[in-house]
């Protein structure tokens, strides 16, 4: 699968995580413009950045869930959110205005083709063009 150059922003309260997903994607060929480790900084950030994706965790500690910000995401900036967790929340992440769903145990094999269908179906529902 040939990977479109998306800009990336990477939201999940797991410093360890982070570090693997920047990781992962730059490995894939995505540009990984920002990370944050809350709600309020990841919605800061997407506002700052304007990244193609979001990955998005629920579980962010204090605050905020990655569901509330997911919601305020998607909405305002029309902006695709893959939830990657590892909660059973996709029905909950869909409805949050996520444009996909990945869960943290196959994320090492379906988070990068994850990011490309979702990010495609959302440009697809908001009328722009599809890299």
């Amino acid at each position: 699968m040939t990977t479109p150059r998306l800009r990336i922003l990477i939201v999940d309260d797991d410093a360890l995580v982070r570090g693997a997903l920047v990781r992962q994607l730059r490995a894939a060929g995505f540009d990984v413009v920002g990370c944050a480790a809350d709600a309020g900084t990841a919605v800061e950030q997407a506002e700052k950045l304007r990244p193609d994706v979001v990955t998005m965790d629920v579980d962010l500690g204090r605050g905020a869930s990655g569901l509330e910000a997911t919601r305020v995401i998607a909405a305002r900036l029309r902006t695709c959110v893959v939830v990657v967790t590892s909660q059973d929340v996709r029905e909950a992440a869909l409805e949050a205005g996520a444009c996909g769903f990945v869960s943290k145990f196959d994320a090492l094999e379906r988070l990068v083709p994850g990011i490309v269908t979702a990010h495609r179906g959302c440009q697809d529902a908001h009328g722009h063009r599809v890299p």
